[in-house]
């Protein structure tokens, strides 16, 4: 079974990221397109009547990204912010269309072998790279066999060497390049061989770490040097990476040598780097970007001046109780159901988080695809909810099995030291004490320190955030596979291991996907988690903008349809 030890990852993209940024939910919604319905005539008028005009520079759109990407180099890529704009820069197999399903981009078709285990990629023979080069199947070789030397250091490198087939051995020098599953049959056909079943390969194909490497530029600029400033890379998409001043904005300049330009409609996108909120918003509403997330009492400020600015998505977020299972009390299955079944999270939601965000009913949330036309969640159906009445009875029990009192239970409530994390300890510590008659102590520390102290297995109950990397319920449930390096409450149950082995080796997508769904319910069952809530993400769009594309796996997008509009 896959381990995918960087999925830690995903849950600082969206602590980062998605923080406490929601309002006007549409349930269940998996992306949010700005201005694109059947009316869309008619509301571009109407948008030119609102509060937000937007930027001047008529061939120019400028979005806020918060924040300095961490690498702009695809074989080493490792933040959400770098994603989003390599995959504006760079071209790969597939790419992610505006419902986050993969498309073809510089693949012309594709077969893939009724089992799902090997796939033969065709290539469209005109793409070619900045530097004049063709795009063969050799750059993608080349690129994936580099990110996956341990040498290297590619921080999503398991994403890769999980995957194909021998990889792993490879990666521990137990297996020689040459018995690696990638095979070049010729300049523009690739062979893949995966290691297990790939029902969602051509998912995987759309990530940055799958893209190519023109391998003469990545040389001669050197690998400590490539992408670290705009012309110290060599790309092949839509968009070319034109300026970089470090820690305040970059530039891209739709590209014209790009094999499908012509659909390309937005110019030059600058893209900012404010991380103050409320400079941000002050940006936003003086006409100097034309998006920005917002938050809790932005929200209103927003909506009173046009309400038609305002867009939001469920981002994939999920936030739960995490146990760690080898503390004295917790190791008690009832306590852990008390715990989680006693906090009415719907007032949680409502009176102090108050961004919107959708109590959780289990650990995988709506937006995850599923096997049909049904998404992952609606296939599995709610598996949890607030139940004091039943929480009460649970503590019975546990305090019976350990023959103590409620007051006898020590225990704290470990969180990152940031007010939002804090507020929602203090009401769930209030909700224990006035629902169970348990004193939980809160413990606050910063964030490095909590990792560590996590890691160390020096905690009890922690509130935890986790993301999707990838648009499979396998994203979640892995974490708490007994060998997972993330599964630091140790929770270990053989039958949750062997259903997500057996998921991990059924090529059949709804065979998968069943196997998926009885691992969830058993997490539940033995309440390994306490689900809190999942979260989505609010941000404001100026007129100016038709079109543009935000979801869970796509921080923005501007490739798909995305305009400027007419003044």
């Amino acid at each position: 079974m896959r381990k995918k030890k960087l999925l830690a990852f995903a849950m600082i993209l969206i602590v980062m990221f998605n923080l406490v940024s929601c309002g006007n939910t549409s349930a269940g919604g998996k992306t949010d397109q700005v201005n694109t319905d059947q009316t869309g005539q008619e509301n571009a008028v109407q948008k030119k009547a609102g509060a937000f005009p937007g930027t001047t520079d008529e061939d120019t759109v400028v979005l806020d990204i918060t924040t300095e990407p961490v690498e702009m180099n695809s074989i080493l890529v490792c933040d959400a912010v770098a994603m989003s704009i390599l995959s504006h820069c760079m071209s790969g197999i597939a790419r992610l269309d505006k419902n986050d399903e993969p498309v073809a981009d510089l693949a012309e078709k594709w077969d893939i072998s009724a089992d799902n285990t090997k796939y033969v990629i065709y290539l469209k023979q005109n793409a070619k790279w900045s530097n004049g080069e063709p795009v063969t199947a050799k750059d993608f070789y080349f690129a994936w066999v580099t990110q996956m030397k341990p040498d290297t250091g590619a921080f999503m490198a398991s994403f890769l060497y999980e995957n194909i087939k021998n990889g792993e051995a490879f990666y521990n020098g137990q297996a020689d390049e040459s018995e690696l599953g990638i095979k070049v049959r010729d300049d523009y056909t690739l062979e893949i061989e995966w290691s297990h079943p790939m029902t969602d390969g051509l998912f995987l194909l759309a990530l940055p770490m799958y893209f190519p490497m023109n391998q003469k530029a990545y040389e001669e600029i050197g690998a400590a040097e490539y992408g670290k400033d705009a012309d110290k890379m060599v790309t092949n998409g839509a968009y070319r990476l034109t300026e970089w001043t470090h820690d305040d904005h970059m530039m891209l300049e739709r590209w014209d040598d790009y094999y499908n330009a012509s659909d390309i409609r937005i110019p030059k996108v600058k893209l900012a780097m404010i991380g103050d909120t409320n400079t941000r918003l002050n940006a936003f509403t003086t006409g100097e970007i034309d998006l920005c997330n917002i938050y809790s009492e932005q929200i209103a400020q927003v909506k009173d001046k046009d309400e038609k600015a305002i867009h939001t998505y469920i981002d994939g977020g999920t936030w739960y109780l995490g146990f760690n299972m080898e503390n004295e009390y917790l190791a008690n299955e009832n306590i852990r159901k008390a715990l989680a079944y006693s906090i009415d999270t719907q007032s949680l939601l409502d009176n102090v988080i108050a961004d919107g965000s959708v109590a959780a009913d289990g650990l995988v949330p709506e937006m995850i695809a599923g096997a049909g036309e049904k998404s992952y969640a609606s296939a599995r159906g709610s598996l949890f909810a607030y139940d004091l009445e039943n929480a009460k009875k649970y503590m019975e029990l546990a305090l019976e099995e350990l023959k103590i009192a409620a007051a006898d239970i020590k225990l704290t409530l470990d969180v990152v030291d940031t007010s939002y994390s804090q507020n929602q300890a203090a009401y769930i510590q209030q909700q224990w004490k006035t629902n169970l008659g348990i004193d939980v102590t809160i413990n606050a520390q910063a964030w490095k320190a909590l990792q560590e102290a996590k890691e160390n297995g020096d905690f009890n109950i922690s509130i935890e955030a986790n993301g999707p990397t990838e648009n499979t319920a396998m994203t979640f449930l892995e974490y708490f596979a007994s060998d997972n390096v993330n599964n630091m409450g140790k929770y270990s149950n053989p039958e949750y291991d062997r259903l997500l082995a057996d998921a991990d080796e059924q090529g059949d997508a709804g065979k998968k996907q069943e196997l998926m769904i009885q691992a969830e319910k058993l997490l539940l069952d033995d309440m390994a988690m306490g689900p809190l809530y999942f979260t989505c993400t609010t941000y404001a769009v100026s007129d100016k903008v038709e079109g543009l594309v935000r979801t869970p796996f796509q921080y923005f997008n501007v490739c798909d349809g995305a305009s400027i509009n007419a003044r």
